[in-house]
């Protein structure tokens, strides 16, 4: 898989649709793609609050003076990424493509934010530790569609209907031909919201899972602003700022020595609590002696408001880790 970076977005080919005698001429007839100047643009919202994201899409050449046929085959990420992959597509031509015919590429667009350096371990990692998992992830196909629930916008009504929420599942595939099996961890959304979220999740398949590979499970957000609420995003900070925030601190005894732990060093750290533990990565080289303290750093609840916590539930921010101790 061949990937350019540029401006914190990476374009991968991922997969050409040729076999074969023509084999030859289609590598020939994509070298000669034009493409827009300028690569997708980051939402600028999206990056100040941590969120990264890829889209998978399938482009049909059919003429070569059109834009392709652009179709999703997997989802992840905003609107607003959504539709700056969209544009960039709308801008490719393959003027030398030979009347009469269609050359299909797969292209992955995957938005990376200044965290993405903690996702270079965990990807060593998986090719180390499971290529094959690595491999069901890059076939998993979402649902064609983008969930798009009705707000209920209906005025003299006594009771105002809840219109923002969030809701994580446990997706757990068991083979590539049938719908996963799906469990809700967090549910903060209106009834409906959820019935979409969970019909959505019944169309994903991974068609290059095999009998016999092992179970593949994923965690998913799905998120539900009516766009009335602020807008609220992470700076990042150090851990004495961090821990100044953190709800009830010190209901628990700890003492690390983080002299101990390579320091100073950055960690991510990706709030869910209390819905379930905190996600968090190292950034760079990993090391052991630091077990026990990110796993303190998982079960921590920020001292926030709800509807401060819906904001925030499943973005990131950067903390950094002095050398010193933490006695509590």
């Amino acid at each position: 898989m061949n990937c350019n970076w540029k401006a914190g977005l990476a374009l991968c080919l991922a997969a050409l649709t040729y076999a074969g005698a023509a084999q030859a001429q289609e590598a020939t007839d994509l070298r000669c793609m034009t493409r827009p100047e300028k690569l997708p643009k980051y939402p600028q919202r999206d990056q100040e609050k941590g969120l990264s994201a890829t889209f998978r899409v399938q482009m049909n050449f059919t003429r070569p003076d059109r834009a392709p046929e652009v179709n999703f085959l997997f989802l992840s990420g905003s609107q607003a990424m959504q539709d700056e992959v969209e544009a960039y597509a709308a801008g490719l031509r393959l003027p030398c493509l030979p009347p009469g015919r269609t050359i299909s590429i797969v292209q992955d667009y995957s938005f990376k934010t200044k965290i993405a350096e903690a996702e270079v371990g965990e990807a060593v990692a998986l090719r180390n530790n499971s290529s094959r998992h690595s491999e069901l992830a890059s076939c998993l196909r979402t649902a064609p569609r983008r969930i798009s629930p009705m707000i209920d916008q209906q005025t003299g009504s006594m009771i105002k209907k809840k219109q923002s929420g969030n809701v994580l599942v446990q997706v757990r595939f068991m083979r590539g031909d049938g719908p996963p099996e799906v469990r809700v961890l967090y549910d903060s959304g209106p009834h409906s919201f959820t019935n979409d979220v969970l019909e959505t999740l019944s169309e994903y398949r991974i068609p290059c899972m095999h009998e016999g590979d092992e179970p593949y499970e994923f965690q998913q957000q799905f998120s539900l602003n009516d766009g009335n609420q602020t807008d609220h995003a992470f700076n990042d900070a150090g851990l004495v700022s961090f821990l100044k925030a953190v709800k009830n601190v010190d209901a628990k005894h700890v003492n690390f020595q983080l002299d101990t732990m390579a320091c100073p060093f950055k960690v991510v750290w990706k709030m869910y609590m209390p819905a379930m533990p905190n996600d968090v990565r190292e950034v760079g080289r990993p090391n052991p002696n630091r077990a026990a303290f990110l796993n303190w750093l998982e079960g921590l609840s920020l001292n926030l408001g709800k509807e401060t916590f819906e904001q925030l539930l499943g973005q990131s921010m950067v903390i950094t880790v002095p050398c010193g101790s933490i006695e509590l």
